[in-house]
């Protein structure tokens, strides 16, 4: 107490302040129910936005408007237009443009998963691993909040011939 009466009136002034906006966010209950609106709110638009680098569709908060005179690497941009005729580029493509770096998922860099086939997705679980090309051993743990499992450890990959397995 003898601390606050040394203070000027303007330091006192800041404290009171702080205390006042301590015991309003105490009182505040926090709503659940608003912060599912918030992110409801926040998704509205939905993934209608697409890089330019990467191809992806994202969210309006993940993406800029792409300004191409910016960048000093110009041979990984596509034409993609949006919904709404802007070209947007990814903040994390961005990012490493700005380092004159070609971003790692970058469309140019032609590293695109196949489909599987129709007879490899149909297979059953005995199957896939009889099949398998590699047999990865790993220790899988559960953890203590919500049921998760997570990867412990060093992962062994081991290379199988196939022509064994199948004889």
């Amino acid at each position: 107490m003898e601390e606050r009466m040394a203070l000027d009136p303007k330091q006192k002034d800041v404290l009171d302040r702080e205390e006042e906006q301590q015991l309003q966010n105490k009182s505040e209950p926090h709503n659940i129910d608003m912060y599912i609106e918030q992110f409801k709110k926040q998704i509205k638009a939905g993934l209608f936005y697409i890089c330019c680098v990467c191809n992806r569709t994202l969210y309006k908060k993940s993406v800029i408007i792409l300004k191409k005179t910016k960048y000093s690497v110009q041979n990984c941009f596509m034409v993609q237009c949006s919904f709404d005729g802007n070209e947007y580029i990814c903040k994390t493509c961005h990012t490493k443009l700005l380092k004159s770096q070609l971003p790692c998922q970058a469309a140019v860099n032609n590293l695109f998963v196949d489909e599987t086939p129709a007879e490899l997705a149909a297979l059953e679980k005995l199957e896939q691993i009889l099949i398998a090309q590699r047999i990865v051993f790993e220790k899988i743990v559960i953890m203590p909040k919500g049921q998760q499992r997570k990867i412990k450890g060093a992962i062994c990959n081991v290379p199988v011939e196939c022509n064994q397995t199948c004889t």
